[in-house]
This record gives C-alpha cells, sequence and structure tokens, in this order.
C-alpha cells in the first residue's frame, strides 16, 4: 500500500521483485498456491485497488504444515518493500486475535469481581480466612467449570458460544459468595446456642443443601442454556 499515491513503476518492480522470491521458497512458506495481479487476466482487476495504490496477493497456505502465525511473520517480512505499508492477514488469525482479547478481557473482569466479593465478604463478617476460603472455593470451581466448557467445544464439538467462560465464571464468583455468606451466617448463628462445631457445622451443612439445591440446579442449567448463545443476541432478544 503507497498511501500518498498510486504505485509507481519502480515500487511495482519491487513488489514483482517480492512476490517472486516467495513462490520460489513456497515449499518453505507451507503454500499451495499464490495468486497475484500476473497469475489471470481476471486477478489484474480483482487484487489492485480502483485509486492503484494498494495490490494485493492471496495466498493458500497448508495449515497442517506449519502455524498459521508463524507463516504469516515470515511472509511479512519477505513481502517488505521500501516505502510501502505491507499487510499479511486472514480471517483466521483476525479471530485468534479476538478471541485473546476476548480472553484478556474475561481474566480482567474475573480477578476483579474476585477482589469484590472477598473484601465484602471480609467487611461482612471481619475476618480474613472466611474470604480465603472462599477463594478457595471459586479456584477449584472455577478451574472445574471452565475446563469442562473448553472439553466440551473442542472434544465433544458442543455448540457452546466463546462467552460461556465468562458467563460460567461471573456465575462461580455470584454462587460461591452468596454459598459462603449464608453458610458462614447459619454456621454463626448456630455457634452461639451449642458448644458443639461438629455437630453445628453438619446440622448448618444440612439446612444448606435443603435451602439452596432448586435454586442451584436452576440456576447450573439456566447458565448453560444461556452458553448456548452470543451474548449481544441474547441481549438484543431482551431489548
Amino acid at each position: 500500500n503507497n498511501q500518498r499515491t498510486q504505485l509507481l513503476p519502480s515500487q511495482q518492480t519491487k513488489i514483482d521483485k517480492a512476490l517472486k522470491q516467495i513462490n520460489k521458497k513456497a515449499k518453505y512458506y507451507g503454500i499451495k498456491q499464490i495468486r497475484t495481479i500476473h497469475t489471470s487476466t481476471n486477478d489484474q482487476q480483482l487484487l489492485t485497488s480502483k485509486d492503484g495504490s494498494t495490490e494485493l496477493a492471496v495466498v493458500a497456505v497448508d495449515n497442517q504444515q506449519s502455524e498459521l502465525k508463524v507463516v504469516a511473520n515470515k511472509l511479512a517480512d519477505a513481502a517488505k518493500v521500501k516505502g510501502l505499508k505491507t499487510y499479511v492477514t486472514s480471517t483466521d488469525l483476525i479471530a485468534a486475535q479476538r478471541q485473546q482479547t476476548q480472553l484478556n478481557h474475561t481474566i480482567m473482569i474475573l480477578v476483579i469481581g474476585a477482589i469484590c466479593t472477598l473484601l465484602l465478604l471480609g467487611i461482612i463478617f471481619r475476618s480474613l480466612l472466611i474470604p480465603l476460603i472462599n477463594l478457595l472455593i471459586q479456584t477449584i470451581t472455577l478451574i472445574t467449570t471452565t475446563s469442562i466448557a473448553a472439553n466440551a467445544v473442542t472434544f465433544l464439538k458442543l455448540p457452546f458460544a466463546g462467552n460461556s467462560v465468562l458467563l460460567i465464571g461471573i456465575s462461580v464468583l455470584i454462587l460461591s459468595t452468596v454459598l459462603t455468606w449464608s453458610y458462614m451466617n447459619d454456621y454463626l448463628a448456630e455457634a452461639e446456642n451449642t458448644d458443639d462445631l461438629e455437630a453445628d457445622a453438619l446440622a448448618t451443612l444440612s439446612g444448606q443443601f435443603k435451602k439452596w439445591l432448586i435454586v442451584l440446579v436452576s440456576f447450573a442449567l439456566m447458565t448453560v442454556g444461556l452458553s448456548f448463545a452470543a451474548l449481544p443476541a441474547v441481549a438484543s432478544s431482551w431489548i
């Protein structure tokens, strides 16, 4: 791409030379086929912008031979022409970049959420131990549930959307905080009346199981159901 004006004859010569060198090393780059403005009569019009400032070359790469990102970096270095801007991309690379961005946002949201929930529990019970126990529960549940979701997509080919990890993570943060608060609140209330701590703990667990079983099953079903649809689509439906 020549940002100032259309491609000059000297620049066109350098582009042709670079593309010929790439074509000569097709095996090295894992290229199955390359299309340039010279490969057919139709390519001249299809691969050149109307203002003549940009020229495209379409490359079919064997993904099984090498990693696409590595090939793209190699081609970007090989296609450099002095005075011009060169870009190497594909729909797969764009999708991978978006997934990585989404993953980074998901991690940031879950970390912020975890810190907020821990501070909330610490303020409510005025104890460091309870937030630490809750953090342990959150970590174990997050690793287990997100692993199941990821493997369900990869190996079982289930149609979970990309937002499943974020949805499950937020659900875990909310549920673990509410359940920890509910359990500790009931346990401390029981502990004030008797001295048998083990009996208090068992009685509290039994009460918690009866109280939250239906809620937990319903919440799990809702989360799984939402995981099959992209959040923007669900939000649009609600609006």
